[in-house]
């Protein structure tokens, strides 16, 4: 028969890591929580990206990974490079590169 001592020897083996790493988990969770949720459009400005629909007034662009309505004062084509030299709103103003 196991005696009390390993018993309980071999539950806080167990527990002790458990709760170290619980402990982490939890800081990083709540660390999470505080992060900024949804980039700003004014550190786009200044960046380039490319034209993921024909933008005639108004399209789709995608900078830096994530797709963005735009808007341009001249026509771009699919598929061109774009530069970002402002925004509207959500819109980000664009020019060719």
């Amino acid at each position: 028969m196991i005696s009390r001592f390993y018993l309980l020897t071999f539950i806080l083996a167990i527990a002790f890591p458990a709760l170290v790493l619980l402990f982490f988990v939890i800081k990083l969770a709540l660390y999470s929580r505080r992060l900024k949720k949804h980039p700003s459009p004014k550190g786009l400005i200044g960046l380039t990206g490319r034209a993921q629909s024909a933008i005639a007034n108004e399209g789709v662009v995608l900078v830096r990974g994530e797709l963005w309505p735009a808007r341009s004062a001249v026509t771009i084509q699919r598929g061109e490079p774009i530069f970002v030299k402002g925004f509207y709103g959500l819109a980000l103003e664009v020019e060719p590169a």
